[in-house]
């Protein structure tokens, strides 16, 4: 069960990382190579330095074979005196390999039937908004290429079931 994050009267259809249906999934456990609350739930991550045991945020650099999964939520991490949940560097991550998984979207995703999945791998898209920077590395979007002349996305491999929460920032991706 998620964590009630604001008193709005709407119940979110998921959560970022959850598990959407029970069909054959596959998840492998790594470890977070990222700094204390870089990293978060339904996000796409890639190898990290210590190869075939830590994840850690795309990059530029960051080609198709190089994404390893997507972050799967645990109920058990702890939120912090602010209340926030944070996923510490070094903590254990259960990584989706297989199956469909909520992930994070951009704002400008459309999340249709069978569209591809592109992960945001360009460290320059950060966005400002009333809750601060978001680093958008990571995020699940429906665009082939950047805005801006940034580094263009990069295909992960997985569909979009077309089931989404778009208030949310959320939607189903299928990892084949």
């Amino acid at each position: 069960m998620a964590a009630q994050t604001n008193y709005s009267y709407s119940t979110p259809l998921g959560v970022p990382g959850g598990i959407y249906d029970i069909h054959d999934n596959y998840i492998f456990t790594r470890q977070n190579e990222e700094e204390d609350g870089v990293l978060g739930y339904g996000v796409v991550v890639v190898p990290g330095e210590k190869n075939g045991k830590g994840s850690k945020l795309p990059t530029a650099e960051t080609v198709r074979e190089d994404c390893e999964g997507v972050v799967v939520y645990l109920p058990n991490t702890e939120q912090d005196m602010n209340g926030k949940v944070t996923i510490r560097k070094g903590r254990s991550l259960s990584v989706m390999r297989r199956g469909s998984v909520w992930v994070k979207i951009t704002p400008d995703c459309k999340p249709e039937y069978g569209k591809k999945c592109y992960v945001i791998v360009d460290p320059k898209s950060v966005t400002d908004n009333e809750d601060g920077k978001i680093d958008y590395r990571g995020y699940v979007t429906s665009k082939e290429t950047a805005e801006n002349g940034g580094t263009d996305p990069v295909y992960t491999g997985a569909f979009f079931t077309g089931v989404c929460d778009m208030e949310n920032g959320i939607a189903v991706m299928d990892i084949q």
